[in-house]
C-alpha cells in the first residue's frame, strides 16, 4: 500500500520533431530503446512525419505509471525531454534528470562512465573525480 515505483532509465537520447505540435508528450523525443534499424531509412515525406520514432521511449509512454507514487531517474543525452513531466493523477512524483552537457575538463572521463550515475552510486567518489583527487 505505501511505496513508490523507481524507474531508472539510462540510454542514449532520441531527438524529437523540430516543430512542436500539441502532443508535447512525444514531440521532444525521449530515450532510444533499440539502436538497430530494420531495413533502410524511409524517405522523408508527409506521411512518415505523422509517425513517431518506434524505438524511442517518450515521456508520454510513462504517464500510466504516474497513477501511483513514482521516482523517475533519467540518465540520457536527451533528459530535458522529461523535464516538464506532468503530474496527471496528483500522486507524488520525483524526477532526477542528468545534465545534457558536462564540463570540458570532464570530457575525457566519459570513457569511465557517466558522471550522473557516479554521483548517484557513490557521491564521495564523484566529488573526488570532479576535484581531480586521485588518492583518498
Amino acid at each position: 500500500p505505501n511505496g513508490a515505483m523507481l524507474l531508472y532509465i539510462s540510454a542514449d537520447g532520441c531527438l524529437g520533431n523540430q516543430k512542436h505540435t500539441d502532443d508535447a508528450a512525444y514531440d521532444l523525443g525521449g530515450v532510444i530503446t533499440n539502436s538497430r534499424r530494420e531495413g533502410e531509412e524511409p524517405s522523408k515525406s508527409k506521411k512518415t512525419e505523422l509517425y513517431k520514432e518506434m524505438h524511442c521511449l517518450h515521456p508520454g509512454d510513462l504517464y500510466p505509471y504516474t497513477r501511483k507514487p513514482l521516482f523517475l531517474i533519467i540518465d540520457s543525452s536527451n533528459s530535458s525531454a522529461f523535464q516538464s513531466f506532468p503530474n496527471l493523477f496528483d500522486q507524488p512524483l520525483v524526477c532526477l534528470l542528468s545534465p545534457e552537457q558536462i564540463p570540458a575538463t570532464m570530457q575525457d572521463q566519459q570513457l569511465k562512465g557517466n558522471l550522473f550515475t557516479l554521483f548517484l552510486h557513490c557521491p564521495l567518489m564523484a566529488i573526488c573525480c570532479v576535484c581531480n583527487i586521485g588518492d583518498v
